[in-house]
């Protein structure tokens, strides 16, 4: 039996949204880089920005994540900046431990027809695992 890869994706924002007196920020990161879990991918969407709601600018591209992560105990910590980098990591990095965090540095910006989501948080995460199944063929094979 294949062993499954585990992997999340987050937005910057999410490592530092929270309220730090209720929930410290990078600490599941922390967690799972203490518990050392091999088969665990961490990608992290930064643009600098709060796209959703007016394009505010943060200061997500001023902080080094994977300086952070290696910190936290990450085996490997990067960022890319193309699609090329990106597809070249993944294939690097499909054969080793983790866990391993991946910033994906993105442009600001969204398309201009970009609406509300009409599906549920539940389709858009089936849809997005088909995604990456049909989209990771391409790597494996």
């Amino acid at each position: 039996m294949k062993k499954q890869r585990n992997i999340q994706v987050d937005q910057k924002d999410s490592l530092s949204w929270h309220d730090w007196r209720y929930y410290p920020p990078w600490n599941y990161q922390h967690r799972s880089g203490s518990r050392k879990p091999r088969n665990f991918r961490h990608i992290v969407l930064n643009n600098g920005a709060h796209d959703s709601v007016g394009g505010q600018p943060t200061v997500g591209l001023q902080t080094d994540i994977p300086s952070i992560a290696r910190a936290c105990g990450y085996e490997k910590a990067l960022s890319v900046r193309t699609v090329e980098e990106l597809r070249s990591v993944l294939l690097e990095t499909e054969k080793r431990y983790g866990p391993i965090l991946i910033e994906a540095r993105l442009c600001k910006g969204a398309r201009p027809d970009l609406g509300r989501p009409r599906t549920s948080p539940i389709e858009n995460k089936i849809a997005f695992m088909k995604t990456l199944r049909s989209d990771m063929e391409i790597y494996v094979k």
